[in-house]
């Protein structure tokens, strides 16, 4: 897309060297006084090359660069750029920040009053090549892009303007793509209050390649630019002022050149200065021109210069600057006018020669040149800070004749340096006597000599010291004396002692005193890994210190669940908080010192039975001990109970909740408040043996208190298998292939939804010797679950659901891996 726009550009100034003035009647780049000494020095570069980007001051003073065409590293090729970066002028270096969500190029880039900034339209290449109506909004303070409202109109190589009263004036440019570039008319307002945009009135004639300068009195000036017919033609523009009170257009009094790709500068007077770019329908090239709003006149000033694609700013004097550009290739050279004389002189050149480079004025002063095309038409990535500041005094002028006095630019002079015997006193040499160390009463170390020089005034003897220059007695400390077992230690009097060194299992701390630095021992001894847990499970862990285990904590999943600070490191885990099925758990153990390690993980099997749920509401219950809310629960021997109002899936309360159970026999054998933060209540009931029969669940509130939620309950089935006759099966064999042949066989009878977990290792009175293989089999023979490998690898377990439509006569085969031999019992369970 930028192709169309070059190959105009290069017939337009064709044009222009062959209808406007011969090369002959061009002034040279060196036909100024030099009344200035500016100075142009490389700053950091873009990380990206970039043509037809923006350039944005930002209210904390750094520059925003964003867009653009160049190459596109995601594609490997040229496009247009998402790419965004950042220039802070206090380190001189651009960085990438967040990119926008389209690439784009010939859009522009507003600073609204509040601080973000307004991207507009462009050419773009994706989704597809065109000119977009999509628009972003950047924040700085969260360095993030929001979408803004997309524009009425499509628009690239258009004006944008803040109006006065924040809002922002689109204006004229190109809608589409063509073979020649067309401008339009359109013209909208953005409102960032609302996000919105609203129509103005289009423009009397259409127009591309103009500027548009808000004059003092808020109105907006267009000058310049060109309308191409369908053989490359160009019209003039007549400049156009838009009123945003009435939202109208006025035609104004045209130039004495029309033009376009020129600049417009505001001057402090009020004035519009416009200089260089292409001349339409003939004119003096290199000619500028100064308009008066108040009396909608022009005037001609000197020629600057012959150049077009420039860049430029108003300085904090209020004289303006126009460096780089083109003529015949790309322009390195300055010029500067100046308002109060009406003149142009010229300024230090770039440091590299460019066109189409972006320029923008920095809080300090300094005017910040970006990229654009280089001498050999490359883009390219870098940037340069120009300084335009005439000194205004001299070191002879002030009467200085040594050190370093201010230039009235920022800068510095260098005044020289005074001779011997002479000292520089606000910057002038006098004549100066060097003191000495006995008139300073000094008779060590060293001491200026009040001229610049410095004395040394001898050293202590014995065990003497320095103390401000004069010799003083020292004692020298003592290890003992500052607390010290380690390590080296200043004696106070220029020594240095050695304090000891630490046994081995101690470091020597910062505080020279020996510090233990050997970690405890630790190890999860129960469950062990692979076993297959339910309800409430202990934890146990083994951990010692050669000063003492301070707590051990224990871990589920990588995750705090809680630590124990006594001996037995015990912990009560209740599995029915998580979901069934692999489980890993960790321990980690500290000493008195900090020193902390952590112990191998164990994997286990949760498996719990389903979770059941009721509502429940009560008041005034005397802490569930009248008015309860009441529920039976059957249970059997060996089975546990997992209850609560909190800490279970499903489980919810509102009020303080008070839960207490009772036996067949009407003797409470469990009871929990205060749980979950203290309102919530929860306990897991084990069926002790001889036990089992109709349990009474009584929930109520604390003490008159009124409260409801939802109670979650579930039944595990017992972890200790019946006794013979019911889950047990001893085996012993060899040569089994796996268990696929000489296997020890059990049939087992299960119903649909019953759930089989079974194993020579985690299942309570389950053992093994040797490498055991175990295989289940259903009803039609078809294998349904087998295992190896579990425990540490020899042992096997599994567990096995029913599937609905199933259940019937299944077959357990106990066998040893391969063609080896093992033994042992088999258990199991039902649920």
């Amino acid at each position: 897309m930028l192709k169309l726009f070059d190959r105009f550009a290069t017939l337009a100034l064709a044009v222009l060297l062959a209808t406007a003035c011969s090369p002959a009647d061009a002034p040279l780049e060196t036909d100024y006084s030099q009344e200035s000494q500016p100075l142009s020095v490389l700053t950091g570069s873009l990380n990206v090359g970039r043509t037809s980007f923006a350039l944005t001051l930002l209210q904390d003073g750094k520059v925003l660069v964003t867009g653009g065409y160049g190459f596109n590293n995601s594609s490997g090729a040229n496009g247009s750029l998402s790419s965004v970066e950042r220039y802070d002028p206090a380190m001189g270096l651009f960085s990438l920040v967040s990119s926008m969500a389209n690439g784009r190029n010939g859009h522009t880039a507003t600073l609204l009053q509040d601080g973000r900034v307004l991207v507009v339209g462009g050419y773009v290449s994706s989704p597809s090549s065109g000119v977009t109506k999509t628009v972003e909004l950047y924040n700085p303070a969260t360095g993030t892009w929001s979408n803004g409202a997309p524009t009425l109109y499509s628009h690239a190589r258009h004006t944008a303007t803040l109006l006065l009263d924040g809002r922002v004036l689109i204006a004229a440019g190109t809608d589409a793509i063509t073979s020649t570039p067309h401008g339009t008319s359109g013209c909208e307002i953005y409102n960032p209050v609302t996000n919105s945009w609203s129509w103005c009135n289009s423009l009397p004639q259409v127009r591309i390649g103009h500027t548009a300068t808000r004059l003092l009195n808020g109105k907006v000036l267009l000058t310049g630019g060109a309308e191409f017919d369908t053989n490359g033609l160009s019209t003039p523009m007549h400049p156009v002022e838009f009123d945003p009170s009435t939202n109208t257009w006025t035609t104004r009094t045209s130039p004495f050149v029309s033009r376009l790709n020129h600049q417009a500068f505001l001057l402090a007077n009020g004035s519009v200065l416009l200089t260089g770019g292409i001349p339409i329908m003939g004119g003096t090239f290199n000619e500028a021109e100064l308009y008066n709003p108040a009396t909608n006149t022009w005037s001609a000033t000197a020629a600057p210069g012959w150049r077009t694609n420039a860049a430029g700013a108003v300085l904090a004097d209020g004289r303006v600057l126009v460096a780089s550009g083109y003529y015949a290739g790309a322009l390195a050279s300055s010029v500067i006018y100046d308002p109060v004389t009406a003149t142009w002189t010229a300024g230090d050149s770039l440091v590299t020669r460019r066109h189409e480079a972006q320029a923008v004025r920095l809080n300090d002063g300094r005017v910040l040149f970006v990229g654009g095309y280089d001498a050999s038409s490359v883009r390219t990535p870098d940037a340069e800070l120009f300084t335009a500041c005439a000194p205004s005094v001299t070191c002879a002028s002030e009467g200085k004749n040594c050190g370093a006095i201010p230039d009235g630019c920022g800068f510095t002079l260098n005044c020289g340096t005074c001779g011997t015997g002479q000292l520089c006193e606000a910057n002038v040499c006098v004549s100066c006597t060097p003191t000495t160390c006995a008139e300073q009463g000094k008779n060590c170390g060293s001491i200026p000599d009040g001229c610049g020089g410095t004395l040394s005034c001898g050293s202590c003897s014995g065990t003497d010291v320095c103390n401000a220059n004069v010799c003083v007695s020292c004692t020298p400390t003592t290890c003992a004396a500052q607390g010290r077992s380690c390590g080296p230690l200043s004696d106070g009097c220029g020594g240095t002692l050695s304090c000891g060194t630490c046994a081995a299992g101690n470091t020597c701390g910062s505080a020279g005193v020996c510090i233990d630095s050997t970690p405890p021992t630790v190890s999860l001894t129960a469950p062990t890994v692979g076993a297959i847990v339910n309800g409430m499970v202990a934890l146990t862990v083994t951990a010692s210190d050669n000063t003492g285990v301070a707590r051990v904590e224990f871990y589920l999943g990588g995750s705090l669940i809680g630590s124990v600070s006594t001996s037995p490191y015990t912990y009560y885990w209740n599995s029915t908080t998580v979901a069934n099925g692999a489980a890993t758990l960790q321990a980690r153990a500290y000493d008195a010192t900090g020193n902390a390690t952590s112990g191998s993980t164990v994997s286990v099997t949760v498996s719990n039975g389903a979770t059941s749920t009721v509502a429940y509401g009560a008041g005034n219950t005397s802490s569930a001990q009248t008015n309860t809310f009441n529920l039976s629960i059957p249970l059997a021997e060996g089975q546990t109970l997992a209850l609560g109002t909190c800490g279970l899936s499903g489980a919810t309360f509102n009020g303080n909740t008070v839960l207490r159970l009772y036996s067949p026999t009407g003797l409470q054998v469990a009871f929990n408040d205060d749980a979950c933060g203290g309102l919530g209540s929860s306990f897991a009931y084990t069926v002790p043996s001889g036990g089992g029969g109709t349990y009474q669940l009584r929930a109520g509130c604390f003490a008159s208190d009124s409260c409801s939620g939802t109670i979650s309950w579930s039944v595990i089935g017992a972890s200790t298998p019946p006794p013979a006759g019911g889950n047990t099966l001893p085996y012993s064999t060899t040569n089994t292939s796996s268990a696929q042949m000489n296997t020890v066989n059990k049939s087992i009878a299960l119903a649909a939804g019953q759930k089989l977990t079974l194993g020579t290792c985690g299942v309570t009175g389950a053992s093994f010797i040797g490498d055991t293989y175990l295989r289940l089999y259903g009803p039609t023979g078809s294998q349904v679950a087998f295992n190896d490998d579990a425990c540490g690898g020899a042992g096997s377990n599994f567990t096995y659901t029913v599937p609905a439509g199933g259940g019937g006569g299944y077959q357990l085969r106990a066998g040893c891996y391969s063609s080896g031999s093992c033994s042992g019992t088999v258990a199991w369970t039902i649920q």
